[in-house]
């Protein structure tokens, strides 16, 4: 089966400037040019392959883990459908590896079952989503799931924030149009192993 009608696997980032409070930090950060102090919403989605026209379709499934009105310290693990193209916060998207689709069912259960069972550190003020999602493509690469550039979570991370950032920019600049773009104009990293 041709490449393209894989599924992929994405680490997505999603910007948090529609937050309540944000305001204030976006207008921060924008004047000193500083992207990453708002930080990202860090998830894993499974998306089918990108079609030519914005589906209406909820075809994708995003893991993550959310604290959205339970407060900083009280995080729960969700895995929904999604349709990434209706996002109006999703900026950038991390290719992790692509699945047959004939074996569809089996990667959902697949994942469903890895990212489940990764830890939730409720009582640790300093964990994010960005850090389950670092432990769940940790957990995904020694299960042999998908195969990254390096093994180091460290450098991922930077990888992965250096590319939001920059995309953050260019969409600061004008010189991307996400939401008039359509599918294509959602940036793509590709950082499997080659």
């Amino acid at each position: 089966m041709p490449a393209r009608n894989k599924d992929r696997l994405y680490l997505t980032l999603n910007h948090r400037y529609h937050q309540p409070g944000m305001i204030y930090l976006h207008y921060l950060a924008t004047c000193l040019h500083i992207q990453h102090i708002l930080g990202y919403h860090w998830s894993i989605l499974l998306a089918p392959i990108d079609r030519p026209e914005d589906s209406v379709y909820k075809d994708s499934i995003c893991w993550d883990i959310t604290n959205e009105g339970l407060g900083p310290s009280n995080w729960k693990f969700r895995q929904r459908g999604v349709n990434q193209f209706a996002s109006v916060s999703l900026i950038a998207r991390i290719l992790l590896g692509k699945f047959e689709v004939v074996q569809h069912d089996q990667t959902v259960q697949t994942l469903h079952n890895i990212l489940m069972a990764q830890e939730i550190r409720n009582n640790d003020a300093s964990f994010t989503c960005r850090a389950w999602v670092l432990n769940s493509l940790l957990s995904l690469v020694n299960q042999q799931i998908i195969q990254l550039q390096g093994q180091d979570m460290d450098g991922l991370e930077k990888r992965v924030r250096d590319f939001g950032d920059d995309v953050m920019g260019k969409i600061q600049r004008h010189e991307i149009d996400i939401a008039a773009g359509g599918v294509s104009a959602i940036p793509v990293l590709d950082l499997r192993k080659k």
